[in-house]
């Protein structure tokens, strides 16, 4: 998953500007890294172990919150940032430099897409009912490291200034409300119910934050330890509880119109085309995009003819049920993969991790799983965590694979090991990480799996099935598909049972457009790749080299990537 500080904030870390290019390349990038985070910013807790070393002097964080004026005036920076960058000349900069620079570059050119898009940039990322900030508060605050006594002022700093920036962001909603911006009413239904479980959750003094706070301050011993202690419980009963109580109450004063795709809000068409060129990294418009995955639905189904002649139920039946290895928890099937990978993937240093289990109070709230990418300055002394919602089962070997090994934290320990500029760990693609740890669950299988026929079908199952899933996000989003409409498609390809709340699933979509893309359609620009690279290679064709080829940029848009696929096949 992406940083914090860079879902939550958006532009807003580059509102300081920058100066006049300096001399070196490398200083210039440091001083950028330096002026992307406010001194606030509780990103910078989950981004470095030691701040300082880079420049940055902490102050204690707080939520905060982006006003228009600053949204709009960003802009004018961001456009400064891509001029000075543009000014860097390839003859004077290293092959990595140009990379760094390059990178950069895209990612700032396609944020200047969201100018006129207040509204749902900010509007969207902290409230909400899935993925939102909101929501995930409790994972944050438990990953959260206590390095020094100023990580801990910062903390309890947060906790007491939550409410009040949860106040600006309802606020904020009225607003939405008002211009026909703001969640549809199944969307608030679901806010609100989960702020009610939040803050009567928060409000107990037996909270599984406050003893997890307790245990952690005191490795430090601080002389005001049984203070911090008592300020943090307080404040976790009082004022988060009061902040979650805060959005059930403003929310609740709401009657809104039925939760519907975006693109039947203002300007919510082109929005939408912006973010799906955002969430995917890929600057292919929805024409090209439909054409493109028209072309792989064709290929899809021409496989599993091939694969299973026509009957799928039996090659369908056997892959629900494989055993996936059959490993009695989350660190054995991730020490099988580490072995597993080692002929197909590039190599990288020892992990240090733990699988944690969502507390109970956050599985409504929480992903099915989810992982924290590693501190800029990371070492191997320190964990990394992987979250799972539920025990350890079969069914959740792919997941492990998606969240661990070689998925997301296999990718971001490999880009540490790139000589890329540190700033690249902040400015990175959501789409480059979702779509290769989705590319990475079918590979997964194959390494439990030994029949191949079986493999190719559920490879070319999960891309048919995932296709009918960027279908349904463009038709609600993009075309505007009533709940009848979305139902009548639903029934149809995939039956309707008495489990099945086909509403609730109508409204998630509403709620995350292009999120279904970021993660599928990504996966079918990475295998699309593959299939290009195969084709040229032919014989020498190696699994190993592409991942390389792929990974060696960094987190990057597909945009960037084509490029290095294209070099490496004319080489």
């Amino acid at each position: 998953m992406k940083k914090l500080c860079a879902v939550i904030l958006i532009l807003s870390l580059v509102l300081t500007g920058c100066g006049e290019p300096k001399e070196s390349f490398q200083d210039y990038l440091d001083q950028l890294l330096v002026e992307s985070y406010d001194a606030t910013d509780i990103g910078i807790n989950f981004s470095f172990i030691n701040p300082e070393d880079f420049g940055i002097e902490p102050e204690p964080y707080d939520l905060g919150f982006v006003t228009r004026e600053e949204y709009e005036e960003s802009f004018s920076d961001v456009e400064e940032i891509i001029k000075e960058l543009k000014s860097y000349k390839d003859k004077n900069l290293t092959e990595q430099e140009i990379l760094d620079r390059d990178a950069l570059i895209a990612d700032f050119e396609l944020s200047l897409g969201a100018k006129d898009y207040y509204d749902y940039q900010i509007g969207t990322n902290v409230l909400g009912y899935s993925r939102a900030f909101s929501g995930n508060v409790p994972a944050y605050l438990e990953t959260y490291d206590f390095h020094n006594e100023r990580d801990v002022i910062g903390y309890l700093n947060f906790l007491e200034t939550l409410e009040a920036s949860y106040s600006a962001y309802l606020d904020l909603e009225i607003e939405r409300q008002a211009s026909g911006h703001g969640f549809g009413q199944g969307e608030l239904d679901e806010m609100i119910q989960q702020a009610k479980d939040s803050a009567l959750a928060m409000s107990d003094p037996d909270y599984f934050l406050i003893e997890d706070f307790a245990t952690k301050i005191k490795a430090l011993n601080l002389d005001k330890e049984t203070e911090y202690i008592e300020k943090q419980k307080e404040l976790m009963n009082v004022n988060v509880s009061g902040a979650y109580a805060l959005i059930e109450e403003k929310l609740s004063t709401i009657t809104a119109e039925p939760s519907t795709g975006i693109v039947n809000k203002p300007d919510g068409k082109a929005y939408y085309e912006y973010l799906i060129q955002s969430s995917t990294g890929s600057s292919r418009s929805v024409a090209s995009i439909r054409k493109f995955v028209e072309k792989k639905r064709v290929e899809a189904i021409t496989e599993l003819v091939r694969v299973t002649g026509g009957d799928l139920e039996p090659y369908f039946n056997r892959y629900r049920d494989s055993d996936f290895g059959s490993f009695k928890d989350g660190y054995e099937a991730l020490e099988f993969l580490d072995s597993a990978i080692k002929d197909d993937f590039p190599a990288i240093g020892e992990l240090n991790y733990e699988i944690l289990n969502v507390h109970p109070s956050m599985k409504e709230a929480s992903s099915p799983a989810f992982y924290f990418t590693p501190y800029t300055d990371y070492t191997s002394d320190y964990l990394q965590t992987i979250y799972i919602n539920e025990d350890y089962s079969n069914s959740l070997f792919e997941t492990m694979a998606h969240e661990g090994l070689p998925g997301h934290m296999y990718q971001f320990n490999y880009f540490l090991g790139l000589d890329m500029h540190p700033i690249r760990m902040l400015y990175t693609q959501s789409s480059n990480a979702e779509g290769w740890a989705n590319y990475i669950e079918s590979i997964a299988y194959s390494y439990v799996e030994e029949d191949e026929d079986l493999v190719d079908f559920a490879r070319a199952y999960n891309s048919f099935l995932q296709i009918m899933y960027i279908d349904m996000d463009l038709g609600i989003n993009y075309d505007g598909w009533s709940y009848e409409e979305f139902y009548e498609y639903f029934e149809q390809n995939f039956g309707i049972t008495e489990d099945t709340d086909v509403e609730e699933m109508y409204v998630y979509f509403a709620h995350n457009p292009a999120v279904y893309p970021t993660y599928f359609l990504s996966t079918l620009y990475i295998n699309d790749m593959k299939d290009q690279v195969k084709k040229a290679k032919g014989s020498d064709y190696s699994e190993k080299e592409f991942h390389e080829v792929f990974l060696k940029s960094g987190s990057v848009g597909f945009d960037l990537i084509q490029k290095q696929i294209d070099a490496y096949i004319g080489e």
